[in-house]
């Protein structure tokens, strides 16, 4: 199963000693977000501001589906994944549909409870990526 396949209008990568993170856009408003290692505080402050310049060249775009990987993640700080999840919380009207798939508990349990406080009617917590595909394409 496939997503996020179109033609790329964005794609960053970011390698830190200790993680690293993969941000793909497609032409048709689909957003493939892989995170690897450890996130550090400095490191989702990166990913915040690739994320925010997504947010500020494209601000007409239709609603995003968003597929985001922690398959290969490991329990970043508290304070970075709220940071995110801050950041989250003031986009979440740019977001259609959201599958958060793969990773360790504590960031999926975080997830989860970042995509109910947001009211994200269209969000979903998953534990594989086949189920994260599988939500983003409709099934």
């Amino acid at each position: 199963m496939v997503f996020a396949t179109g033609k790329d209008e964005f794609d960053r990568t970011h390698q830190s000693e200790r993680g690293s993170y993969e941000i793909i856009l497609t032409e048709q408003w689909d957003l493939r977000m892989t995170l690897r290692g450890v996130g550090t505080v400095d490191s989702f402050r990166h990913l915040i501001d690739t994320l925010e310049e997504i947010d500020q060249t494209y601000p007409n775009t239709p609603k995003i589906r968003a597929g985001v990987d922690l398959t290969g993640g490991e329990n970043a700080p508290l304070r970075a994944q709220m940071m995110l999840g801050k950041w989250l919380l003031s986009r979440r009207h740019r977001v259609g549909k959201l599958a958060v798939f793969g990773g360790p508990p504590l960031p999926m349990k975080i997830a989860r409870a970042v995509c109910s406080i947001a009211g994200m009617k269209e969000a979903a917590v998953l534990l594989t990526r086949e189920d994260g595909l599988r939500y983003l394409n409709g099934g």
